[in-house]
């Protein structure tokens, strides 16, 4: 029994002398001071057409003249009014006495998520958003102490391009064979121009594939703009069969599927590129 009391007198000695080792470098009569957080900037780190990452370099300032830690902090995202996402990060930063120390919170908004919770954005080229954090740090005597920090700006919201068959021109007709231009047409519902890079393409015309291929460096899709192409080809008819003929002379409308998958780039170093499949059917009109 003396045994036992003789280590609970040491074990309160110990823990005594931790707490007034800290609070021995306070004034007297003063308390540890809560860490000042400065937003030094968000940042977009990386844009595709399916989601975006804001960055938040956060910059934390410890008055005390003893060390503190971050235990964590809590995030929440909200664009035009509406919740969107929230969070936990981890701690484990140790800021010096007197010193500072620096802590990223990178979050991730996915596009589609974006659209399904706020319907109102499917045309809008931005959006509000405010961002709040709460870092929470232990400090001794006091305890757990919790800074807030709120940051509003906009972000942008991209919207897939689309590919659409707007005819095929035919500029030659034989009896072997046919010369065509297969005509494309490329909107950008965005507020952003991108370049097109690269084009994939497969065209089936009543249930026969008739070309397939890939192009490359086609030029510029303007900002909320379009852009034609004109895909030259030739059919060979002793390969395709008398059908194939017999539709280009007949000069009406021809059932299609266009299928395929495009590839933009763009001037913003943070945009990442990702090839996007485009499936179209129709009736597509014979141009001369």
């Amino acid at each position: 029994m003396r045994k036992t009391m003789r280590n609970c007198v040491a074990a309160v000695a110990l823990i005594s002398m931790a707490i007034s080792g800290c609070a021995g470098k306070l004034a007297p009569g003063k308390l540890a001071q809560k860490p000042s957080v400065n937003l030094r900037s968000v940042r977009l780190e990386d844009l595709s057409f399916e989601a975006l990452q804001l960055v938040a370099d956060l910059q934390i300032k410890n008055p005390n003249p003893f060390g503190i830690s971050l235990a964590g902090l809590d995030y929440r995202l909200e664009v035009s009014g509406h919740p969107l996402l929230s969070g936990t990060q981890q701690g484990g930063l140790k800021v010096p006495a007197e010193g500072e120390g620096a802590v990223q919170l990178p979050v991730q908004i996915i596009f589609h998520q974006l659209h399904e919770a706020l319907g109102a954005l499917a045309d809008a080229d931005s959006a509000d958003y405010a961002l709040e954090v709460g870092l929470r740090f232990e400090l001794p005597i006091v305890g757990q102490v919790n800074v807030p920090l709120k940051h509003s700006a906009r972000l942008p919201v991209l919207k897939l391009p689309e590919v659409h068959l707007q005819g095929i021109r035919l500029k030659r007709l034989s009896l072997s064979a046919a010369e065509i231009g297969l005509v494309l047409g490329v909107s950008n519902p965005n507020a952003l121009s991108f370049s097109l890079q690269g084009l994939e393409y497969s065209l089936d015309v009543h249930g026969a594939t008739w070309l397939s291929g890939f192009a490359e460096q086609l030029g510029q899709i303007p900002a909320k703009g379009s852009a034609e192409l004109e895909l030259p080809a030739t059919i060979d008819f002793a390969q395709l069969g008398r059908a194939a003929y017999r539709l280009l002379a007949s000069g009406g409308s021809l059932p299609y599927r266009l299928r395929g998958k495009i590839e933009l780039g763009s001037v913003l170093p943070f945009f990442r590129a990702a090839p996007i499949a485009f499936d179209k059917s129709g009736e597509a009109s014979l141009l001369r």
